[in-house]
């Protein structure tokens, strides 16, 4: 009986350690499959990242024309009507860019707040304009994103587009979904009431919505395919222009019509708060 069970043992010994040896080899196979895996895993990411890289650099190259898609030249000339002290806030971010030696490429104010970009990156700024904007523009300098082109309204609401084909903004639920189409944005506008924006993308298509877009702006819309730039205003004010160069504006004041009427090679302008405004031009 001892010899039996002294058998029986050895034979379950026998077949633990076959069934541990095909353990074995089954982990060994498996960790050879894992590292197969994970070579390609590599390949794979390594590959992804090539593609956005050129997808990124394409991206770039789109964003650097800029100013040709948008009508707008760096070193233009600027005229603004703001209340006083948003005037002095102005002139004395004029005067330090102009002592940097370097061109002004954009500007944008909402009446209370004015940004300029210039240099390769540059950037100044009012009192007024929204803490967010400022913080994003600040994090972006870490990070050697460059602003090209940013959009004050009221409201907090703002747009700004970095050179590498990123943005942020804050606005309505709908703007975000207009945003994160494929389409590159050359001008983005807040309207009178928070839902309202009006968005120009680079071939020439537009899209807005809300309340506060004006019905003679609608009117004038049509089917034109062919815009640069749209801009609103906190109360009803519009400008557009097209690739012609071909100008329209409405719900203006008269000083503003008049004011406009006397500039040449007009480029942009932009409205803020209590009937202000600023013109770029050559």
């Amino acid at each position: 009986k001892n010899i039996n069970n002294n058998i029986n043992n050895n034979n379950n010994i026998n077949m633990a350690s076959k069934h541990m040896d095909e353990l074995m080899n089954k982990i060994e196979v498996a960790d050879i499959g894992i590292c197969i895996l994970l070579a390609e895993k590599r390949e794979l990411e390594a590959h992804l990242e090539e593609l956005n890289n050129k997808k990124l650099s394409a991206k770039e190259d789109e964003y650097y024309d800029y100013e040709k898609l948008s009508g707008r030249k760096a070193g233009m000339e600027l005229e603004f009507s703001l209340q006083s002290s948003a005037m002095k806030n102005v002139e004395n971010c004029l005067q330090d860019i102009q002592e940097t030696g370097k061109l002004i490429s954009f500007v944008a104010t909402n009446g209370r707040g004015t940004m300029f970009l210039y240099g390769a990156g540059g950037v100044a700024y009012t009192p007024g304009v929204p803490k967010a904007l400022i913080q994003k523009v600040k994090q972006a300098k870490t990070e050697r994103l460059k602003p090209i082109y940013v959009a004050l309204g009221n409201k907090d609401r703002y747009y700004v587009a970095f050179h590498n084909g990123s943005a942020d903004w804050k606005g309505p639920k709908a703007l975000d979904k207009c945003l994160r189409k494929s389409k590159i944005p050359v001008s983005v506008s807040f309207g009178s009431t928070y839902d309202s924006y009006f968005v120009v993308f680079k071939d020439g298509s537009w899209e807005y919505q809300g309340r506060g877009i004006p019905d003679d702006l609608e009117d004038k819309l049509s089917d034109r395919a062919d815009l640069t730039c749209v801009t609103l205003g906190p109360s009803g004010e519009w400008f557009i222009r097209a690739r012609n160069g071909r100008l329209w504006w409405g719900g203006v004041s008269d000083a503003f019509d008049q004011d406009i009427r006397d500039i040449d090679d007009l480029h942009f302008v932009d409205f803020g708060e209590d009937g202000t405004y600023l013109f770029s031009y050559d």
